[in-house]
């Protein structure tokens, strides 16, 4: 059996967040910094491996007390016998605030030096929380800092040219005398996404085609919402962004409909016709 060609995928807004700082990389020249966080170690991960393929040099730097003697002085020296541009990873693991601060402050005070001997693309990494620290710590070089950006999903293993995931409900006919969370199935799905997000093989898009409602009453989509906003939290996925809704024919409250549903003979002579310009010969 052939193997499957295969890559990592970052979400879609993990891969443009990484697109913007591989384009700092590529059309960038001299110093600069940029600023990634996630929540996810293996996001930040691939992400370095992705500028080390593209740079011929990339230096991981880890941010502590001795940053600014043992860190920038040797890095300066490596860089002016090479006499080209490379990358530099800033990362620790695990993540240590006073190691953080010392390395921010030396940044801070040396951000003019930085930039006549230290011809680099500066990548700060880690979690959500360095930008905070960055900004407080260091508010002269953080405004230098560009672009900042935030890996928010975890990396999932794709075939070659990406894979679009979405999950798919149809005909879930809320009653309004039935609570949600009292439906097994419903339940179990929870679960189930759940499980999935965490593998990171969660849904990319969600479609409900159709019957939410038994009967298009208010309280029957008010058991539907509930339950939207569950699997919404659950997913990550912003509904106005990701979920996709069209409505059936159990969604209208047809008691409210009286007298206006009545085909005409136009409507009728229409229907009849097409049953039989299509329907199957011998039939």
């Amino acid at each position: 059996m052939t193997a499957m060609a295969g890559r990592v995928h970052l979400g879609t807004e993990g891969e443009a967040a990484a697109a913007d700082v591989l384009a700092a990389w590529e059309v960038g020249s001299g110093f600069e910094c940029c600023a990634v966080v996630s929540g996810y170690p293996a996001a930040l991960a691939e992400l370095k491996a992705r500028l080390q393929e593209k740079s011929e040099r990339l230096y991981t730097l880890e941010p502590d007390a001795r940053f600014r003697e043992d860190g920038l002085h040797a890095l300066a020296a490596k860089l002016a016998i090479a006499k080209t541009r490379a990358v530099v990873w800033l990362e620790q693991d695990p993540f240590d605030e006073a190691g953080w601060r010392s390395a921010l402050s030396a940044l801070n005070q040396d951000r003019s030096w930085l930039r006549s001997q230290c011809p680099a693309l500066f990548v700060l990494a880690g979690p959500p929380r360095l930008f905070d620290l960055a900004e407080g710590n260091a508010p002269d070089f953080w405004s230098i800092v560009s672009p900042k950006r935030t890996l928010k999903e975890a990396p999932a293993w794709t075939t070659a040219g990406g894979r679009l995931r979405w999950l798919h409900l149809s005909d879930l006919h809320f009653k309004e005398t039935e609570r949600w969370d009292r439906r097994a199935t419903l339940q179990a799905l929870l679960r189930k996404m759940e499980e999935l997000k965490g593998q990171g093989l969660g849904p990319d898009l969600v479609f409900v085609t159709g019957d939410i409602a038994k009967s298009g009453k208010r309280q029957e989509y008010e058991q539907a919402e509930r339950f939207f906003a569950e699997l919404a939290q659950k997913l990550g996925l912003t509904p106005r962004e990701h979920w996709f809704l069209v409505p059936g024919n159990h969604d209208v409250d047809r008691t409210k409909m009286a007298g206006r549903t009545r085909p005409s003979s136009r409507t009728s002579g229409q229907r009849r016709m097409l049953r039989k310009r299509w329907r199957t010969p011998g039939q």
